[in-house]
């Protein structure tokens, strides 16, 4: 018996998240600019019967990545800077400013990184759709 693969009639999509051509996102709560690659939505490169894992990966998945990074490491510093808010000697009332301050800017930071990740997903999704219709199982 012979399964085709390449049938995603079962297979849950949500809708696309991406906007068309070179978007750039700025979260104006934390000042953080994503920027997605025209092609993050549906990247795909020729390879038809190559398994996903022995392609490289396009230009879009290593920006990507490099952008999740660079978001990560933002990250990190933004929460030893609210480790630092919430130890400060400050008064009360600055206290509690620095820190939502500092709540704020991480939660932008998280949508961004969210954001990007997704992207992500979409692409590493769609270069893998690009060979999955030749897998076939042959086990009956």
């Amino acid at each position: 018996m012979l399964i085709n693969a390449s049938n995603s009639s079962s297979v849950p999509t949500s809708p696309s998240t991406a906007t068309p051509a070179d978007a750039t996102t700025t979260d104006s709560t934390s000042g953080t600019t994503v920027s997605l690659p025209a092609n993050a939505k549906g990247a795909s490169t020729a390879g038809g019967g190559q398994a996903t894992s022995l392609k490289p990966e396009s230009e879009t998945v290593k920006q990507l990545k490099k952008q999740i990074e660079q978001l990560q490491k933002l990250l990190q510093a933004q929460q030893q800077a609210l480790q630092k808010a919430q130890a400060s000697s400050q008064s009360a009332e600055a206290k509690e400013v620095a820190v939502a301050a500092a709540q704020m800017q991480i939660a932008g930071t998280s949508a961004a990184l969210q954001t990007v990740t997704s992207a992500l997903l979409q692409a590493v999704t769609a270069e893998g759709n690009a060979s999955t219709g030749s897998i076939v199982s042959t086990t009956a």
